[in-house]
């Protein structure tokens, strides 16, 4: 295990010690956009394998996924599991069917499960640490800093199983002089991981009870306006395509009028247009004054 000051940097470092320029890196958008950002600002040629949506809910386009490994110049995929923003908790089978694709092709694996924690009732968490067989070509990120709100100390855990990787990757890590840790991220991710489950199962349960309240709110109020259904993440993903408004104004309205912060969709790359991702980790008397500033400039539309 490797520290990190952050997945971010991590994904950065990976990118640089196992590819070169020039390399295919893959992403599966929409999804968080400092992945596409790590692999343009780094030279590498960004391949997306974009998720495929039916009725609302996100799957894997596992055939578009076995072309781009197919091809020799791609070296590595960044996944994100839970799936940040459209809140996927891949299972078993889909992680596997993924991770056999890419040993085919000898195709490095990036999985950050940051938000491994906050998975919905119903729902379980499959970790692709689990995943022995393919441990050779895997690299695997946690961090307390999502579950607990510790981001800013500035923590993270990045597990390599495979000797060599772990090896060049603490090279990458000490040549562009990022620190392994603070004194205080360690100690207080331990604290909270020894003795934090109670708080965490309350903390889900909340996030889910203000999604529920948001959904029905939304079917009153605002019917054209959805919620992806949300298995993992405190982020939901809003879709607005039925509103029928051009992106800019919708961000416009949303930003601008309605003053409601949320990271724009196009930001996500592929498939994000016309949605936006709210942060729902927040007292409930907040989530219904997001709801009434968005009725205010959307009702009627």
């Amino acid at each position: 295990m490797l520290f990190s000051p952050g997945v971010v940097p991590a994904i950065n470092n990976a990118i640089q010690a196992f590819t070169d320029e020039g390399d295919g890196v893959i992403i599966q958008s929409p999804v968080y956009y400092p992945f596409e950002a790590a692999v343009t600002s780094t030279r590498r040629e960004l391949r997306n394998n974009q998720l495929l949506e039916r009725s609302g809910r996100y799957e894997m386009n596992y055939n578009q996924l076995e072309e781009l490994a197919a091809d020799p110049a791609t070296k590595m995929i960044v996944m994100s599991s839970p799936h940040n923003p459209v809140g996927r908790v891949w299972s078993r089978e889909e992680l596997e069917k993924a991770f056999e694709i890419c040993a085919r092709h000898d195709v490095l694996v990036f999985c950050d499960e940051i938000h491994a924690d906050i998975v919905m009732p119903g729902h379980r968490m499959f970790t692709a640490g689990l995943l022995e067989k393919h441990h050779d070509r895997l690299i695997l990120a946690h961090a307390a800093s999502k579950s607990f709100n510790l981001a800013g100390l500035t923590t993270s855990l990045i597990t390599v199983p495979n000797p060599d990787l772990r090896d060049r990757l603490a090279k990458k890590l000490f040549e562009n002089r990022l620190p392994e840790s603070n004194t205080f991220g360690p100690i207080a991710g331990a604290t909270a991981y020894d003795h934090g489950d109670d708080y965490i199962d309350e903390l889900v349960r909340y996030i889910q009870d203000n999604v529920c309240f948001a959904q029905k709110w939304l079917a009153e109020h605002l019917p054209k306006v959805k919620i992806v259904p949300l298995e993992g993440t405190y982020l939901v993903w809003m879709d607005f395509r039925a509103v029928g408004l051009p992106e800019e104004d919708l961000y416009h309205l949303v930003i601008e009028q309605a003053k409601v912060v949320g990271d724009i969709g196009r930001w996500f790359g592929p498939g994000g247009e016309g949605f936006m991702r709210f942060n729902f980790a927040c007292p409930r008397v907040r989530i219904e004054e997001f709801l009434v500033r968005l009725a205010s400039q959307l009702a009627g539309k």
